[in-house]
């Protein structure tokens, strides 16, 4: 089945919300100060690495997950589904650009929205 542009906005729909309710999930149980990215920032201080650095090892293991996936036409051994390891993906490219955006390296969107 192939999807129109409607219906694959229908799709990502559903799964932004599904990807919304792992971050909201799991997010408070990585950090101790109630800060959203607080794990990536402890951790990159503690080994010597920018915040978006420590994320990256993080989702490194997502990634190559994936791409072993795809090469193997989804003939792989893996305890988790590979539409789990996409979400995760996906929270992880969601977290960066947050982490982007408190460095001040991304506009803040929530900035002059009223102006």
């Amino acid at each position: 089945m192939r999807l129109t542009f409607k219906e694959r906005a229908e799709l990502l729909k559903l799964l932004d919300a599904e990807c919304d309710d792992i971050m909201n999930a799991k997010g408070p149980g990585y950090t101790l100060e109630g800060f959203a990215n607080d794990n990536f920032w402890v951790e990159g201080k503690e080994l010597g690495i920018r915040p978006e650095q420590a994320l990256a090892l993080h989702m490194s293991k997502h990634s190559n997950s994936i791409k072993v996936y795809i090469k193997n036409d989804g003939k792989v051994v893996d305890p988790e589904p590979i539409e789990f390891r996409i979400k995760d993906h996906i929270n992880y490219l969601r977290i960066l650009w947050s982490i982007l955006v408190e460095q001040g390296r991304i506009i803040d969107p929530r900035v002059n929205k009223d102006e």
